[in-house]
């Protein structure tokens, strides 16, 4: 079984609990008001930061925190105790990240029916896929799927993953917000 197939079987009881967490089932029944709007901003905001922070010492990576941070009326800044144990349990975490910024797309689709959000700027994050997102996406799979990892690293991979939903979810739920 390829290291994607397996990523998205054994994270997806996290991957549910963040998306039932989040608060963006109101901008799919359209009810969701500007201040929870930029709630949910700013939880992904912070998620993300540390989330890339963690992968930024194994690693580069293109940061998606500074695209939600343009789009936050008063942004803030939270850190959070979030570690990564190796450059696997990054790979683990860039996953997640990148899956979810492909996802952030089909939530954009629905933005534009949410009438309290007609006065929103353009977004960055919350935005219709462009080749680049789209890209970025391809070359992330075609990057893990080139690759032979052993046990071990497919363990940490999966681990790097979960922990990242977990850290997603830990921002969610306590609606860390500063």
């Amino acid at each position: 079984m390829d290291i994607l197939t397996q990523l998205k079987e054994q994270t997806k009881q996290k991957h549910l609990e963040v998306e039932a967490n989040s608060g963006i089932s109101k901008i799919f029944d359209h009810s969701i008001t500007v201040k929870e709007y930029q709630d949910i901003l700013q939880n992904n905001y912070n998620a993300y930061y540390n989330t890339e922070s963690a992968i930024l010492s194994y690693f580069p990576i293109e940061s998606i925190a500074t695209w939600i941070f343009n789009d936050l009326e008063n942004p803030t800044s939270s850190n959070l105790e979030f570690q990564l144990d190796n450059n696997h349990q990054a790979l683990g975490a860039q996953y997640v990240i990148e899956g979810s910024l492909l996802g952030s797309a089909y939530i954009a689709k629905e933005i534009s029916n949410c009438h309290n959000l007609n006065s929103l700027k353009p977004q960055s994050f919350y935005t219709r896929p462009d080749k680049a997102r789209i890209n970025r996406w391809s070359t992330f799979k075609k990057q893990m799927q080139e690759q032979v990892f052993t046990k071990q690293q497919t363990e940490d991979i999966i681990a790097g993953a979960n922990k990242t939903f977990d850290l997603f979810n830990t921002v969610f739920t306590n609606k860390v917000v500063v």
